[in-house]
């Protein structure tokens, strides 16, 4: 029972009928592990030598996506379940001997016609058929050594093990049909739970750059890194503005003053009077935190790929007249050279590569503007999702005499949501309920999503922005794939020009086309795309032969695109320049 009840999901037909001829193609794996609540969506696919289960699940507010693929053979004959547990974009052919949250035929057969069958060496005994699934019965077996119970769909094609219980450990599951519109209630649930959990996140582009997970697929055999292209985002910086403190700031003083604030207002008060002291005359800087970040991405990604780096390597650092950009720039630089001097480090900026660097198309402008043709539905929007009455009454004894109680209630919340950038020990996030920082995260995700991604409403202009930047990354491409020593092209910029570029680039998750502004936040996240110090790496791979595969980077994340390739994420470098020039 312990090796058959290990973590599992899945879903599969048997033989050579089609599946969907029996279930949905899609199900709703519910898991209950140690106390823990998991829901999986399962999707299935015929392939050329068996069966597809695909799986994803929505994690820190990302879709983690594998598949398993089962063979013919451990379709009719299998007498195993895997013990393979899903792993974020791995995707695995199991052995001619296993199945995955499904029994074999010919273990379905010997539990109808033996009332029992055997399965990883533990043996199960029908015991009743009295419920259903889908218009089938469901065959209720119990291993009677260690009560662990199971109920498997009575369908030839397709014996899925419908639930699970008494599983000694403690991981039990049930299967549910999944409708789309199941599907996209339990997303909504699950990623709106998430982040109601990590106010952080709803910082929007202030949300501080998240700790990678390390996780990378093995290059393939005989290919060596030779190459780096990159754009990174400045660090976590202070607001933009000193005038994004004071109307805050003079706010509270005046009340103050008047005796107009309640016990808890006077702490705001203080609060505000310690975190002036630190930013002022700092609006728009990089911070120690922004400074940190870049270091060590660039300590990463040296030590990720130490052959890019070695000897006197050429690395050309082009950045933003921005002053925290530039300060960016020389933190992960000066961390390159810290970890090899000999490194051959040149560094530009200036009026020239604003061209391709922090470019916004006067299409883009207008997008941005009061007057685009989506702006009063935005506004409709915030009215609904931004409600200051609660927020105002506990920091002020009269808060009807508050003028603009929207603007107020905004601009706290900025202070709020940076203070992870500058100085995490201070918070505001608790003069806010978890439902007013949802909503109004939900405005600013809007706007982000229109003007800069691919949201329909913005009719693409942001993307478009994007293609001086994109020509520069394959052109430079192009010139460094030519030489047979290493380089390293670093870019540094600033939040809408990585999204707009990642949107062009379609790269996944960063594409998505949503027309239902309730539904914005489910196809896109602003935090997740572009947080303090985002960044994107392009990996180039060459063999002994001059192949080239690429594979990018986001965030230090393996990123995927919309190319049909084997070796994903390494990608053959020809079809994604196709991809990324439209030729």
């Amino acid at each position: 029972m312990k090796r058959l009840t290990a973590f599992c999901i899945g879903l599969l037909a048997a033989g050579s009928l089609s599946a969907q001829s029996f279930v949905p193609d899609t199900l709703l794996y519910t898991y209950h592990l140690h106390g823990q609540t998991r829901k999986y969506e399962c999707h299935f696919q015929s392939s050329d030598n068996g069966l597809r289960l695909n799986w994803r699940i929505l994690r820190n507010g990302a879709w983690q996506t594998g598949s398993y693929t089962m063979t013919a053979a451990a379709l009719q004959t299998g007498t195993a379940l895997s013990l393979l547990q899903p792993e974020d974009r791995r995707h695995l052919t199991l052995p001619a001997h296993e199945t995955f949250g499904i029994l074999s035929a010919g273990a379905l057969q010997a539990l109808k016609s033996q009332q029992q069958f055997t399965y990883s060496g533990v043996t199960y005994r029908l015991e009743d058929t009295a419920e259903q699934a889908l218009g089938r019965p469901l065959l209720h077996a119990v291993d009677e050594r260690e009560g662990g119970e199971l109920w498997v769909l009575d369908c030839p094609a397709c014996p899925v093990i419908w639930k699970m219980r008494n599983n000694p450990l403690e991981i039990n599951w049930t299967v549910s049909p999944y409708s789309v519109r199941t599907r996209q209630a339990t997303a909504g649930d699950d990623l709106k739970s998430q982040l109601l959990q990590c106010p952080e996140k709803l910082g929007s582009i202030y949300y501080a750059y998240p700790t990678p997970s390390g996780q990378r697929t093995p290059e393939p055999e005989g290919y060596r890194p030779v190459y780096i292209s990159h754009y990174g985002r400045h660090g976590s910086r202070y607001l933009t503005d000193d005038s994004r403190y004071t109307p805050s700031v003079q706010l509270f003083d005046s009340l103050s003053a008047c005796q107009e604030l309640t016990a808890l207002g006077e702490d705001v008060h203080r609060r505000l009077q310690q975190v002036w002291a630190d930013a002022e005359g700092h609006g728009g800087q990089l911070s120690a935190i922004g400074d940190r970040q870049h270091r060590e991405i660039a300590r990463r990604m040296f030590q990720s790929f130490p052959s890019v780096f070695e000897g006197e390597t050429p690395v050309t650092a082009v950045v933003s007249t921005s002053q925290r950009c530039i300060m960016s720039m020389a933190a992960f630089c000066e961390s390159l050279k810290e970890q090899n001097p000999r490194l051959q480090v040149t560094r530009w900026t200036g009026d020239r590569y604003m061209r391709y660097i922090h470019y916004s198309t006067p299409e883009v402008k207008f997008m941005e503007s009061p007057q685009a043709p989506w702006y009063d539905d935005y506004l409709a929007f915030c009215r609904k999702h931004i409600r200051p009455e609660r927020f105002l009454a506990q920091l002020f004894l009269h808060p009807e005499r508050i003028s603009r109680p929207d603007e107020v209630m905004m601009g706290l919340y900025w202070i709020a949501v940076d203070m992870q950038d500058t100085t995490p020990e201070r918070t505001f996030f608790d003069l806010f309920t978890p439902e007013e920082l949802f909503g109004i995260w939900q405005t600013i995700n809007y706007r982000m999503y229109i003007c800069n991604a691919c949201a329909p409403a913005g009719q693409q202009a942001g993307p478009r922005s994007a293609r001086s930047l994109l020509d520069d990354i394959v052109q430079k491409a192009d010139a460094a794939l030519q030489a047979e020593a290493p380089s390293v092209d670093l870019r540094f910029g600033h939040d809408t020009n990585l999204i707009r570029l990642l949107a062009l680039m379609q790269v996944e998750g960063c594409a998505h086309r949503e027309s239902n502004p309730d539904r914005y936040y489910l196809a896109w996240q602003d935090y997740r795309v572009s947080p303090m110090a985002a960044n994107l790496q392009l990996i180039f791979y060459r063999d002994g032969k001059g192949h080239v595969l690429v594979k990018l980077l986001h965030n230090e994340e393996e990123a995927y695109l919309p190319l049909p390739d084997a070796t994903a994420p390494y990608y053959d470098w020809k079809a994604v320049r196709r991809l990324f020039t439209q030729e």
